[in-house]
């Protein structure tokens, strides 16, 4: 999936405001799967699912940018 969203020239927080729509600081599950459509990732609502659970260890229901990073680009969220 990184190869999808990052480019090398993308920062970590660009990408993670592209992720939360409604601009509240937190990708909710709605905003994951629509941001994962909006980069033609063709994944179910089940897979969404296991990945926000996944990503998610407090179970908030939500990202933070700090979990996005950990995930998504390690040493980028430094």
């Amino acid at each position: 999936m990184e190869d999808k969203v990052f480019d090398g020239k993308v920062k970590l927080f660009q990408v993670f405001r592209k992720f939360d729509k409604d601009n509240d600081g937190y990708i909710s599950y709605e905003d994951f799967d629509n941001c994962l459509k909006s980069i033609k990732m063709d994944v179910s609502k089940d897979d969404v699912g296991k990945m926000m659970k996944l990503i998610d260890k407090n179970n908030t229901g939500y990202l933070t940018f700090t979990e996005f990073g950990k995930v998504f680009s390690p040493t980028m969220s430094e």
